[in-house]
């Protein structure tokens, strides 16, 4: 029986079909950076808002900020009270600010080691692109022994050897055909399962950096929130200056205040 050969074509493609596995995990692991890298850049912390104003010694003529008054409209007792109490929300304001704050640095810290992690993640996608890479090597070793042996194929085809030399290269052929066949099985079977777990690991991956693009943005609301709230501090203690602090008042009035009157 004349030996049959391995078609090169069909294991030329069933090696391009194992590169697969590597172009979907680069794409797909790709496109999942791409989503939380839109957000991964928590927006710069604000600068805290100035401390509360300091009260001055009460003194007759005086003003709560401590500076000569440029507002010549002496504060009425109502309104020393209310300048009083409105100043007294200053301190509690900054130190919530202050906390949340903190409590954002260590966030934003937390997440840029997630992130890095993430990122050895997607280069070694679960341990499957080592594998894929080794895979291939395999398989270019078996296109190599596939042509080699379809050369002695067709080298034997063409001398037509006879007698019993002849009849042994003939078996000698058709058992390293067999075994070749038996190996192309082999690595089907092995590319199968690795694109399998190729897929789990992508699909680990793309689970892992959307719930981290949602943490980027929860921080980046939260950041937004505390830079605004340090804002309306800012200028309320700027409105406060300009209604309070910097006008005069009667230091009888502030002693009445004082007292519960």
């Amino acid at each position: 029986m004349i030996p049959t050969p391995v078609s090169p074509a069909a294991t030329r493609g069933l090696s391009r079909a194992l590169l697969a596995p590597t172009l979907a995990f680069s794409l797909l692991a790709t496109a999942a950076a791409s989503a939380w890298a839109q957000g991964a850049a928590p927006a710069a912390p604000a600068a805290k808002p100035a401390a509360k104003p300091a009260a001055a010694a009460p003194a007759a003529g005086r003003t709560l900020s401590g500076n000569a008054g440029t507002n010549n409209a002496l504060l009425t007792r109502e309104e020393l009270r209310s300048c009083l109490n409105r100043r007294d929300t200053f301190g509690p304001r900054l130190d919530t600010l202050e906390v949340a704050r903190k409590e954002l640095d260590t966030e934003r810290d937390a997440i840029a080691a997630e992130q890095a992690k993430l990122r050895t993640d997607r280069e070694n996608m679960g341990g499957v692109r080592g594998d894929v890479e080794a895979m291939n090597a395999r398989m270019k070793a078996f296109q190599e022994d596939v042509e080699a042996w379809n050369r002695r194929v067709a080298t034997f085809n063409e001398s037509k050897p006879s007698g019993a030399a002849g009849e042994r290269q003939r078996n000698e052929i058709n058992v390293q055909g067999e075994e070749l066949r038996k190996r192309q099985g082999a690595l089907q079977a092995e590319r199968d399962g690795l694109l399998a777990r190729g897929e789990e690991a992508v699909k680990a991956f793309n689970a892992k950096a959307a719930a981290l693009d949602q943490r980027v943005q929860a921080w980046n609301e939260r950041n937004a929130k505390v830079n605004a709230d340090g804002e309306t501090v800012k200028k309320d203690r700027e409105a406060w200056t300009v209604e309070c602090g910097d006008r005069r008042y009667r230091e009888d009035d502030e002693k009445a205040i004082l007292s519960g009157k």
